[in-house]
């Protein structure tokens, strides 16, 4: 996980493209993407809406 210039990015480990957090869009081919889901913080706790 890091950033690229400000927008939240995660990396895969194999193939090293990166991905938004934000939508799960490919950054470094736009014909790739990973779902992503709606999320929440609640003091300690990470709720994520699968609906």
């Amino acid at each position: 996980m890091g950033d690229l210039g400000g927008e939240p990015v995660v990396a895969s480990p194999l193939y090293k493209q990166r991905y938004g957090l934000d939508d799960g869009r490919g950054l470094d081919d736009a014909g790739l993407a990973v779902r992503s889901w709606p999320t929440r913080l609640d003091g300690d706790l990470v709720w994520i809406n699968l609906a």
